[in-house]
C-alpha cells in the first residue's frame, strides 16, 4: 500500500482574471501617487530665471506669490544633477526645521541616521559647499488665486528666504501667508537665485487659509523615486573632506 501524499503546507489560491489584474494595477498605480510627490506636476520651474507655472505658462520677474507654507528638504544625489534628466536623491529628509531632521525610511540609499551629524551634509563634503543639497521648499498661490503650486528653493537662497520671512514676522506680525510678496531674481548671478521682497497686506488670507491642508500635503509627498526602479548598484559612500582652517 503506498503511503500518503505528505501535505506541504501550501495552499492553492485562484489566479486573478486579466480584468481583476487591470483593476489592481490601477490601485497600485493610485497608491504610488501617495507615496510619492504629485507636486512635480505642481512645481513651478524657475529655469532661466523666469517662472514657469505647471501648465506651462511663463511670468517674467518680478512677480507676486503668497507664501502658503514651507518646509525643509535636504536632498543628496549620488550621480552629477542633470537638469534635462533628473535622478531621484538618493538621500532625502523633509521636515519644519532645518536642524534635527533624519533621512526618510524610503531613502534608496540613506547616508546617516541623521543629517545634523550626516558627512555628506558638512561643509567641505562637495569642494567648499555640501554633498547634501539643503532646500526650502515652497507652497505658493498667485495673488487672488487657490491654485497652490510649489517652488523649490536652492541653497543658495535660504539666507535670504529665512531673513525675509523673519522681517514679515517682527514688522507685521504675520506669517508670511499674510502678505503678498515679490519674488525677482538676483540681477548679478547668472543663475537663478529668488529674492523675496516688497510685502503688503494680503487681502485674501482667509481664503488662502483654507488652503493650508492642501500646502502641507503638497509639501511632504516625498520625491518621486520611479528612476530607481532600474535598481542600477548603490554606489560608495563618498567621504567628506574636511579642510584645514
Amino acid at each position: 500500500m503506498a503511503a500518503p501524499k505528505k501535505k506541504t503546507g501550501l495552499v492553492k489560491r485562484k489566479a486573478l482574471s486579466p480584468a481583476q489584474i487591470k483593476e489592481q494595477v490601477q490601485k497600485d498605480i493610485e497608491a504610488l501617487k501617495q507615496k510619492t510627490t504629485a507636486g512635480e506636476g505642481k512645481t513651478i520651474s524657475i529655469r532661466n530665471k523666469v517662472f514657469t507655472l505647471p501648465d506651462g505658462t511663463i511670468l517674467q520677474p518680478p512677480q507676486e506669490f503668497v507664501i502658503i507654507d514651507f518646509l525643509t528638504r535636504n536632498l543628496y544625489y549620488d550621480t552629477k544633477w542633470d537638469p534635462d534628466n533628473p535622478q531621484p536623491p538618493a538621500c532625502f529628509a523633509i521636515g519644519d526645521t532645518p536642524n534635527g531632521l533624519v533621512p526618510s525610511p524610503n531613502s534608496p540609499d540613506k547616508q546617516n541616521d541623521d543629517c545634523d551629524t550626516c558627512p555628506m551634509n558638512q561643509f567641505g563634503s562637495d569642494g567648499e559647499g555640501k554633498a547634501c543639497k539643503n532646500t526650502r521648499y515652497v507652497a505658493v498661490v498667485l495673488p487672488g488665486q487657490e491654485e497652490v503650486m510649489t517652488m523649490s528653493l536652492p541653497p543658495t537662497s535660504i539666507r535670504a528666504f529665512d531673513a525675509y520671512v523673519n522681517s514679515v514676522a517682527k514688522l507685521y506680525n504675520v506669517p508670511p501667508i499674510g502678505v503678498v510678496s515679490t519674488v525677482s531674481f538676483h540681477p548679478e548671478k547668472s543663475y537663478p537665485l529668488p529674492l523675496f521682497s516688497d510685502p503688503k497686506p494680503n487681502d485674501d488670507v482667509a481664503m488662502h487659509y483654507a488652503l493650508r491642508e492642501e500646502a502641507r500635503e503638497l509639501l511632504m509627498q516625498e520625491p518621486n523615486l520611479e528612476a530607481t526602479a532600474d535598481a542600477k548598484p548603490k554606489k560608495a559612500k563618498k567621504k567628506a573632506v574636511r579642510r584645514r582652517a
